[in-house]
């Protein structure tokens, strides 16, 4: 057989081995992705992120006199944590000044798993409390580092 011949017989038979492969539906890969979806959490984009908002507090005077100003901070932190070591909960933690309202807006991220984005506080959090947001998460270690900042 000269060179011409063995090629025209190798460029024949991948020209079958493509065709019949094609027919009977390819080649199947398989799909490694996560084992859940993650949730379409909506992200809220209304400009720059003041990490520490404010709120005044004017107290009603009934003598008409002026009312003294005072500023409240609100502020929050995150914690991932779970006794088994690994956890699809958030935790968020109000660290400011006063409660924190429900429907406030939260910014979140976890960086060692790639979860990130924005959700509203469910009820009232007091000064020092927490809460559990449950499933926020996609299989991130206990004690990994969080993010979390309110939303103007």
């Amino acid at each position: 057989m000269t060179k011409v011949t063995k090629f025209a017989a190798l460029a024949l038979a991948v020209l079958v081995a493509s065709t019949s492969l094609a027919s009977a539906g390819g080649i199947k890969i398989i799909n490694i992705g996560p084992i859940k979806p993650k949730p379409q959490i909506p992200i809220i984009n209304i400009g720059p992120i003041n990490p520490k908002p404010y709120i005044p507090i004017i107290p009603f005077f009934p003598d008409d006199k002026p009312a003294p100003h005072e500023d409240v901070q609100l502020a929050v932190e995150c914690s991932v944590r779970d006794p088994n070591g690994v956890t699809d909960d958030f935790w968020l933690i109000n660290v400011g000044d006063a409660a924190l309202p429900p429907g406030t807006r939260v910014k979140f991220s976890v960086p060692s798993t790639g979860d990130r984005g924005a959700f509203l506080v469910p009820r009232s959090i007091e000064v020092g409390q927490q809460i559990r947001i449950a499933d926020l998460l996609h299989g991130a270690e206990s004690g990994a580092p969080c993010i979390a900042k309110l939303l103007a």
